[in-house]
């Protein structure tokens, strides 16, 4: 009866010191002693839960899944919710950047234009004459900020 009572209590060991990403079950009480003897993990009857990764890569722990004794599944909902996450806060780092070099080229594009107006007055142009002054101004405002944010 005590072993029993034991065994119960030892998959909340088992669990708390689980920290890899796979995740088994047992159909027997194994115990698996690290390479430096001192280290142990016991893995009792019917245990549900995680190993550490040192017992993952320890040849007893795969031999006894080789056998059918112990049942595993990698788990990488973890590592793809992280990778979705890094990849969302890229996506949107991008998205801020190209949005902050819109605003940029539309600041210099309208400056521009501002300037060409002013400049086709004071010279007395026709409305063709202006309309062409501002679209070499507008085009080269947008080029140069282009070309500044490429350095």
């Amino acid at each position: 009866m005590s072993n029993q009572k034991k065994a119960a209590t030892a998959p909340a060991v088992a669990v708390s010191a689980g920290n890899g990403n796979l995740f088994i079950t047992s159909r027997q009480n194994i115990v698996i002693v690290a390479d430096d003897g001192k280290t142990k993990f016991e893995i009792p009857n019917g245990y549900i839960g995680s190993v550490p990764k040192w017992v993952q890569s320890h040849w007893y722990f795969k031999a006894h899944c080789t056998a059918g004794n112990i049942t595993s599944i990698v788990s990488t909902k973890d590592d793809d919710l992280e990778a979705a996450e890094l990849k969302a806060a890229a996506e949107k780092e991008a998205a801020e950047k190209v949005a902050e070099l819109k605003r940029k080229v539309d600041e210099a594009v309208e400056a521009a234009r501002i300037a060409a107006e002013q400049e086709a007055a004071e010279k007395g142009f026709d409305v063709a004459q202006t309309a062409e002054l501002k679209a070499a101004a507008e085009k080269e405002a947008e080029q140069t900020v282009l070309a500044a944010n490429a350095e």
